[in-house]
């Protein structure tokens, strides 16, 4: 059930319009993201190319762009104290669900939130990744970028390094499409999932949001989740299906205009997913 909180808030964005934009302009390119809320993230995220350096493995190389995660939500270290006694609750109780149990048990020093951008439908070329994950005693945001088409195998590379010590993950519809589409472009690249990667347990929060939520919100979308339980709604963000055209035309000509726009859509969704699911613990 909603709290009383939740329920309030509901009601009165219920009576509201959504602002201008919404979902970004109808014509041209979308301006800078904004979060309309309190408690919001950085409005203009520092995640762009010119942040990130070259890294290289056995595949080749690729670029990595990693920020703190309190750089990109400054209220972050107090939501996660917010929600600690209802973490230290789902540890040890035998009665929720597995899935709800393990992310608790696991979080976050063994939990990775992972979200891709990709070139369409179906098992497209992956040439964003972003993890939200622990880096020493800190929550990190890192996106591994492909800069051509020929990256894509290298930044693969990274991602099963990345995910080689976690025990949960963490996704938004990731189980019918981003570890699907992870797995196709892996076992295209000729190349077989490593140090345990297939048996990391998957928690994808659409479904325990539709178990919880549908009946209570008009639909169970991660941006309809993140305005009316997170309190907050985007303006200016980049469609998703304009992405795949913004990243053919950086490959096509370098322009890195429109990247930082997908940079910060990559970012802003992981940082939702990193609430809801301390959201669903209630």
């Amino acid at each position: 059930m909603l709290s009383p909180e939740v329920r309030a808030r509901l009601s009165k964005l219920t009576r509201s319009k959504a602002p201008p934009g919404l979902n970004g302009p109808a014509t041209g390119r979308p301006s800078p993201v904004r979060w309309q809320a309190t408690d919001r993230a950085a409005a203009s995220p520092p995640c762009a190319l010119d942040n990130g350096r070259e890294v290289t493995n056995r595949c080749g190389t690729h670029w990595i762009i990693q920020e703190s995660l309190v750089n990109l939500w400054p209220k972050c270290a107090a939501t996660i104290e917010k929600y600690q006694p209802r973490l230290d609750h789902f540890r040890s109780s035998h009665t929720v669900h597995p899935d709800l149990a393990a992310l608790a048990r696991h979080f976050p020093s063994a939990t990775a939130f992972l979200d891709i951008e990709s070139c369409g439908l179906g098992s497209a070329m992956v040439f964003l990744v972003g993890v939200v994950h622990t880096a020493g005693d800190q929550l990190v945001l890192t996106q591994l970028w492909a800069r051509s088409y020929a990256e894509e195998s290298a930044m693969l590379e990274s991602l099963h390094y990345l995910l080689r010590t976690r025990s949960v993950l963490v996704t938004f519809n990731g189980k019918s499409f981003d570890w699907p589409v992870l797995r196709d472009r892996t076992t295209m690249h000729m190349r077989e999932d490593t140090d345990g990667i297939a048996e990391l347990q998957h928690v994808d929060l659409l479904h325990h949001s539709r178990r919880r939520w549908k009946n209570e919100l008009p639909n169970c979308k991660l941006q309809t989740l993140e305005r009316y339980l997170c309190g907050r709604q985007r303006t200016g963000d980049i469609p998703g299906h304009e992405i795949p055209e913004v990243y053919q035309e950086y490959v096509r000509g370098g322009d890195e205009t429109e990247v930082r726009n997908v940079l910060h859509h990559n970012a802003l969704d992981l940082i939702t997913l990193l609430q809801l699911s301390l959201q669903i613990l209630e």
